[in-house]
């Protein structure tokens, strides 16, 4: 099983993913974020 990473910063949201055996987590992905909130 994954771990799933997620890094909230001020203007970027970071993606991580785990390998399966959960030693090491990769970067997958960034999204921009505005710091409001979304319905």
């Amino acid at each position: 099983m994954r771990a799933l990473g997620i890094d909230f910063g001020l203007r970027r949201v970071g993606i991580a993913l785990s390998d399966p055996l959960r030693i090491v987590a990769s970067r997958h992905s960034t999204l921009n974020w505005n710091g409001k909130d979304v319905d």
